[in-house]
């Protein structure tokens, strides 16, 4: 933030750093074709939107081990429902890396959690083994 603060210095009456015609919103379309792009050409990074540093700094906020409130709050998403949604699958325990090549053993966990309070049956309950 600081940066950007730097770079706004000596333009008190301008609420954008980059600002369109009589210092109001740039259109998109300019602000891509005249700011953005350059830049990222000058960085090597041709092809790169603009918008794909939002997405650089929520992944970068989960490799960080954020918790997915924060990475909420800081991508402005109205629910943890839009952020998963959107970046689940860069959270630790997703995917593969979840299940670690080892199967799926509902059994395991079931035997594992099984304390009746009250015995109304002999046994634990059936389960099945599922091998992924």
């Amino acid at each position: 933030m600081k940066l950007l603060a730097d770079l706004k210095v000596g333009r008190p009456d301008c609420a954008f750093l980059f600002s369109g015609k009589l210092d109001s919103f740039i259109d998109p379309d300019t602000f891509n074709s005249s700011i953005w792009s350059p830049i990222a050409a000058r960085a090597g990074m041709e092809g790169t939107r603009f918008h794909d540093l939002r997405h650089f700094y929520a992944s970068h906020l989960i490799a960080n081990k954020e918790t997915p409130s924060h990475v909420r709050e800081q991508m402005g998403h109205s629910s943890i429902k839009v952020t998963f949604d959107t970046y689940g699958h860069l959270f630790p325990g997703s995917g593969k890396a979840a299940s670690s090549g080892r199967p799926l053993t509902c059994c395991g966990a079931k035997k594992a959690s099984f304390r009746p309070a009250r015995v109304l049956w002999p046994s634990p309950p059936v389960c099945f083994d599922l091998a992924i």
